[in-house]
């Protein structure tokens, strides 16, 4: 027969036990909960570059969204950018169907074949790039604009004279586009 001293000391173990696996339990729940939000819902985003400069800087963390349904005109989106599996932070001009000039020498945007009212961007003259420069080879004008294809978007950084962009590589595929910036923590 179990005397009355060891009949506490093993509840005491039960409860010990308990705790400890409610605890496990907790942990648990949380790391699942973080990585399904971290893959699925939200993220973080280190800005390492200054292309996005003065509104977005080197060094910043932002919480990203990435249950966002579309891409829209001024979004500041994370998107692959490369083979390398390097990510880039731009923000959209243009989406499908929108046509683009950029004037090569003022690095005036024209949208739809209108002046872009752009406050947030950093412009200065000469801001063509390769891939604007082999447009204009090919006959890109104001009146032979570019027109960006259904499921592409055209992105440029708001440090203009210092952003590597659409303007370099062409419009971006949406499919590559995977958050949207929109907290600033850090």
């Amino acid at each position: 027969m179990q005397s009355n001293a060891d009949h506490k000391r093993g509840t005491g173990r039960n409860k010990t036990a308990g705790v400890l696996l409610a605890a496990a339990l907790i942990i648990i729940a949380a790391v699942i909960f973080t990585v399904i939000c971290n893959r699925f819902m939200f993220s973080l985003a280190h800005v390492s570059g200054t292309g996005m400069e003065p509104n977005v800087g080197p060094d910043e963390i932002w919480l990203i969204d990435r249950t966002f349904d579309e891409i829209d005109r001024g979004d500041v989106v994370v998107f692959h950018s490369g083979g390398d599996g390097e990510a880039s932070v731009s923000r959209v001009i243009a989406v499908g169907g929108d046509s683009v000039y950029i004037d090569m020498q003022s690095g005036r945007l024209y949208l739809n074949g209108e002046a872009a009212e752009e406050s947030y961007a950093h412009v200065e003259a000469g801001g063509a790039s390769e891939y604007m420069t082999n447009l204009a080879s090919e006959g890109y004008s104001k009146d032979s604009p570019l027109v960006i294809p259904d499921g592409y978007i055209f992105v440029m950084g708001d440090n203009r004279i210092n952003s590597r962009d659409s303007r370099e590589f062409g419009p971006v595929s949406e499919t590559s586009v995977f958050g949207v910036l929109i907290k600033k923590l850090k």
